[in-house]
């Protein structure tokens, strides 16, 4: 994936002009597009870029000269996926692999197949089931992502998989009762004939690291598991017919061997439920086989599934890539309130934020976890931060400087045209909170003002402001570092007005 350019809109503008410089102030990339996608950067290099909006009269004036880097991890990398791969056919092994997904879609590796793929005709691609859920775009890498990867990348890191046509096939159950009519029924004489396998860490020629994993198999049209009447939209002609969708699932026990599939399928014969005890987490599902350019959907294909032998091979990379950080910018002046986090990653991805004023991170203002790109945090003290993202796998991004200026503790916001006209006490923001947050209210005339906060029981932990101020809407900032979980109230007084609200601190 290649980086993107972000900035903040403007509703009116038609249109951006966006341009990239080099250290020399010499412009090397123009775009007239209301979103910027790089191709092919020079790794390790700084690049400069900036924006303007257009109007009524032409182009406004550029923004501010931002810079970012360019580190010497490839960018593909954050596909998430690195490779789709045929390694082995009727034949026997493929040196080299052939590809097994649609480079024109997105998709990362080797690509589209070429005829070596298959002994017979057919040339197959991995992809996410048609549906009603998915009724256009499901060719792209994005919405096999969106779809398929049903448990996020905690399960897939950095483990690689093999789809295995074998002669004995897979024992399945009926992922959602069409053909059993009860959820989970093993679905008796119809084994599908493809084995999963989790292989291990980039370990492919070695198997004692490889554990068998658990198949569940949806029949849509009730005909058997097998290739479909419906066409793909992988590409635009009629003639790519998908198979019936299968899912993924771990063993209860993922020991080298097929000992965890082996109890799992022993249990689901014995009972007729293959949603037993044995059965663990749901790695990857909605997967499908699309027969590329295989025929026309009145089923006269030229293959109906993958010849017996093949292995198709799902790698990943050995941990999740490296974010990349986009706005607040680099050495970006920002104003105080509500700002905005952007940065790229793996999609589905879910990211641990930190904010410190120091540069060593002994200073964290912000800690959060389990956070997607764009999340907010309000800011109120000016002053130097620095900001970093780490992925699910632990790996750390840049560190970003950035400065607010113009806010300090207990100053009011500037714009006279919103002074209040009451006095009033805000919910704090956020709420519940783990470490910091920021408490807003209004003072209509010059009050001498006291906000202060209390335990449950009572007890003063902090006061925040006791001083004499000017009208005006005030945002200040509670940090709750030193302080244990649980319920804690705030209170004000001004010229003859109290309030009080309650907020939880939850670590």
């Amino acid at each position: 994936m290649d980086p993107i350019l972000y900035w903040s809109p403007i509703e009116e503008a038609p249109a951006y002009q966006t341009e990239l410089l080099n250290t020399d102030g010499i412009s090397y990339h123009s775009s007239l597009t209301t979103s910027v996608k790089l191709d092919s950067l020079e790794s390790d290099q700084i690049h400069y870029w900036r924006v303007r909006a257009e109007n009524v009269h032409g182009f406004g004036t550029w923004s501010e000269l931002y810079h970012f880097t360019t580190g010497a991890r490839s960018f593909s990398g954050l596909l998430g996926f690195s490779d789709f791969l045929v390694v082995q056919n009727a034949q026997g092994i493929l040196d080299p692999p052939e590809g097994a997904a649609a480079d024109w879609r997105g998709f990362a590796g080797l690509g589209r197949p070429t005829e070596r793929q298959q002994v017979g005709e057919g040339r197959w691609l991995i992809s996410t089931g048609m549906s009603g859920g998915c009724p256009t775009n499901c060719g792209e890498y994005s919405s096999f992502v969106r779809r398929s990867v049903t448990s996020g990348w905690s399960l897939l890191y950095p483990d690689d998989f093999e789809i295995r046509f074998t002669a004995e096939g897979s024992l399945h159950y009926d992922r959602f009762g069409y053909v059993t009519g009860h959820e989970g029924g093993i679905v008796s004489g119809d084994d599908l004939p493809f084995e999963l396998w989790n292989i291990g860490t980039s370990t492919p020629d070695d198997p004692s690291d490889d554990y068998r994993m658990i198949l569940a198999g949806l029949d849509q049209d009730g005909d058997g598991w097998g290739i479909t009447q419906t066409d793909h939209e992988i590409s635009g002609a009629n003639n790519d017919p998908q198979t019936d969708w299968f899912y993924w699932f771990n063993p209860a026990d993922t020991s080298p061997g097929t000992a965890g599939y082996d109890a799992w399928a022993a249990e689901a014969l014995a009972t007729g439920d293959g949603e037993n005890t044995f059965l663990g987490p749901e790695v990857l599902g909605r997967m499908v086989f699309v027969n590329w350019n295989g025929g026309s959907v009145d089923r006269v294909y030229n293959q109906n599934m993958p010849e017996q032998g093949t292995i198709f091979r799902l790698e990943t990379p050995d941990e999740l890539p490296v974010p990349l950080l986009a706005a607040p910018g680099y050495d970006s002046q920002q104003s105080p309130g509500g700002l905005s986090f952007h940065w790229s990653g793996v999609e589905l991805d879910v990211f641990r934020i930190q904010v410190a004023t120091s540069r060593g991170f002994s200073t964290v203002v912000l800690d959060s976890t389990g956070v997607s790109p764009g999340m907010t945090w309000p800011f109120v003290d000016a002053g130097p931060y620095y900001w970093r993202v780490q992925s699910t796998t632990g790996v750390w991004s840049d560190i970003w400087p950035f400065e607010i200026v113009g806010g300090a503790t207990g100053v009011p916001e500037s714009d006279d045209n919103l002074l209040p006209t009451e006095f009033r006490l805000y919910e704090n923001y956020p709420n519940p909170f783990s470490e910091r947050t920021v408490i807003s209210y209004d003072l209509p005339v010059a009050s001498a003002v006291r906000l202060v906060v209390f335990d449950i029981l009572g007890r003063r932990v902090s006061t925040l402001v006791d001083s004499r101020q000017a009208p005006g809407r005030y945002r200040q900032a509670f940090d709750a570092a030193r302080l244990t979980s649980g319920v804690y109230f705030y209170t004000i007084r001004a010229e003859g007005f109290s309030s009080t609200r309650m907020m939880v601190l939850s670590r």
